[in-house]
């Protein structure tokens, strides 16, 4: 099955939802997995001496998972 969420769009989800903008990050990283048979983006980045993680759903676009701590 292919994803209905694009790359591009995963990644639009993520910063929207940490209310940050593709400017204010730094090692951006996406791979595609299949979990259980579901296809989930995992994105990781940092921004604010943050670092972010997100799983979102490849076809419904929902943030499945998040978290973010401080960089030590």
């Amino acid at each position: 099955a292919n994803p209905k969420i694009s790359k591009e769009e995963a990644k639009d989800i993520a910063l929207k939802h940490a209310n940050l903008k593709e400017t204010d990050i730094s090692d951006y990283d996406i791979e595609l997995d299949n979990e259980d048979g579901k296809l989930i983006y995992d994105i990781s980045f940092e921004a604010n001496g943050k670092e972010y993680d997100y799983d979102i759903d490849a076809h419904t676009g929902n943030v499945t998972n998040s978290m973010n701590e401080l960089i030590d």
